[in-house]
């Protein structure tokens, strides 16, 4: 049996003190066989707290740091698997981290596949307002093809862990601004079988998020990535129309509910056009003010 090896991607931009807890949460984990692969994507502000970051774990002989040109998020994962060297890759946000079972637990998931190259996840704690919930609900049915449940479930890249190799061959698409992530997941899952580990084993952390973290050109760069991930052709026979129906009506629902009670309207006017030839004239106006009524009984 071979000992695991991990690389823990780590893209950071402007977050040096949380970019801390995050190195800290994996230099606390049971299991350590790994490497930490720090990118700073062209940072602006914070320059010497991340310089004395960078002196202070200069001693860990498995921690790298990279500086790099800013380029998002897609384009700095990518860059940060070319630096890889251990055999199974995760991802880790500097606003995030791991609780201290995470990779013990990946371990002991990919040993009991006997190895099979795949999608492994376990699941995530969600913190917001200094209190952590279940993020994660439901697990995978026997029967249920791994794209349907992931298209249904929220499922982050602090949880997941890939073959190298499966990354060297799928990589994220850096034109997506929103989403990358899920069409990641799914063209591998078309390939690739999913595992799950039903422990808790990381920390999403929402609680800097404001009223602008959802807004109507934010939602519509979501339906232009479900746009695309449906554009596959071998998704024809595994994903129906219904379901193809409520994702993308959830997210004019997102943005309808923008129109309504965000102020939004005058901003983006422009896009409601486009919303009605996508829909239809009727689901606006009955979302509209459903969404317009709550905010107002609330």
């Amino acid at each position: 049996m071979s000992i695991i090896s991990f690389s823990i991607i780590i893209p950071t931009f402007n977050r040096p003190q949380l970019l801390n807890r995050a190195i800290e949460s994996i230099l606390n984990q049971t299991y350590n066989n790994f490497e930490i692969i720090i990118i700073n994507d062209g940072s602006t502000q914070y320059l010497e707290e991340y310089s004395q970051l960078k002196d202070k774990y200069s001693v860990y002989k498995q921690i790298f740091f990279f500086d790099k040109n800013n380029s998002g998020v897609s384009a700095t994962r990518n860059f940060g698997i070319t630096k890889a060297t251990g055999e199974y890759i995760c991802f880790l946000d500097d606003d995030d981290y791991y609780l201290p079972n995470h990779l013990q637990c990946l371990n002991d998931l990919i040993k009991s596949t006997n190895y099979i190259p795949g999608f492994y996840r376990t699941f995530g704690l969600l913190l917001l307002h200094e209190t952590k919930d279940k993020l994660e609900l439901t697990h995978k049915a026997d029967n249920e093809h791994s794209v349907i449940y992931i298209l249904q479930n929220l499922v982050l890249p602090i949880n997941i862990c890939l073959n190298k190799f499966i990354l060297e061959k799928h990589k994220f698409n850096e034109k997506i601004k929103y989403g990358e992530d899920y069409e990641l997941w799914i063209r591998i899952l078309i390939e690739f079988p999913l595992f799950e580990s039903y422990k808790y084993t990381a920390v999403y952390d929402r609680t800097r998020e404001t009223a602008s973290t959802g807004s109507i050109k934010k939602y519509w760069e979501y339906v232009k990535t479900f746009e695309l991930i449906f554009s596959n052709q071998k998704l024809k026979s595994i994903v129906p129309n219904n379901l193809r129906k409520q994702i993308f009506e959830k997210y004019y629902s997102w943005i309808i509910s923008n129109y309504a009670i965000n102020g939004e309207f005058r901003k983006n006017v422009k896009l409601l056009p486009k919303l009605i030839r996508s829909t239809s004239s009727n689901f606006v106006l009955k979302t509209y003010f459903a969404n317009l009524f709550r905010s107002l009984i609330n």
